[in-house]
């Protein structure tokens, strides 16, 4: 995973496994996650936005096919 590379994709810096827990390291997103970006209300998606985001991810699903 290390190795994947996608101007969609954040890239995969490693991993720490311990007992009771993984944490996943990625490069620091200033807006956070995909996940606390579309749950925060003071962040406004418009339309634009939204269309973009799917047509990356089918963009990204495709060629990891």
């Amino acid at each position: 995973m290390r190795e994947t590379r996608h101007e969609n994709l954040a890239v995969f810096v490693g991993a720490c496994v311990e007992a009771g827990g993984v944490v996943i390291l990625t490069p620091y997103c200033a807006r956070g996650s995909l996940q606390d970006v579309l749950q925060n209300d003071d962040l406004p998606l418009d339309d634009l936005f939204v269309a973009s985001l799917i047509a990356d991810l089918i963009k990204v699903s495709k060629e990891g096919s």
